[in-house]
This record gives structure tokens, sequence and C-alpha cells, in this order.
């Protein structure tokens, strides 16, 4: 892999955290708004967001795997830690 194609993926992977945290941002903050609510809708849209959530917490995870795999290409091709 080259260097550019490398500083290509590493823009994607940065645009991908960002946009995962933009989303679990989103669902941390409404959550907080209906903590206080004990309905059954309230208790189905934090089951919702609970799942949400970790859907995007797996794909974080995922994200950090990718980001380890080109650091060490680019290690193993140019020597830089």
């Amino acid at each position: 892999m080259t260097p550019e194609e490398l500083a290509k993926h590493s823009k994607l992977i940065d645009r991908s955290v960002s946009w995962i945290e933009e989303r679990t941002n989103d669902i941390w903050y409404r959550y907080e708004e209906i903590d206080n609510c004990h309905t059954d809708e309230c208790e189905g849209e934090r089951d919702q967001l609970r799942r949400d959530m970790d859907h995007y917490l797996g794909k974080l995870q995922g994200e950090n795997k990718l980001i380890d795999k080109y650091e060490e290409i680019l290690h193993n091709t140019t020597g830089i830690k």
C-alpha cells in the first residue's frame, strides 16, 4: 500500500469515526432527555437507544482495528511508528 493510499484510508477512517461520534452523542443526549420518563413508550425508546449505541460502539471497534492495521502497514513500509 502506498503512502497516498494510506493517507486516503486515514481520511476515510477519520470521517467515519467523526460520524460515529456524532451518532453516539445524539443517542446519549436523547437518552438523557427521557431519563426520568417511566412510561412503556420511554422504556421502549431507551431499549432502542441502547441497541443503537451498542451498534455504533461495535462499528467504532471495527474502525480501531482498521487503524491498528494501517499503523502496522505504515510501520512496515516506512519504519515510522
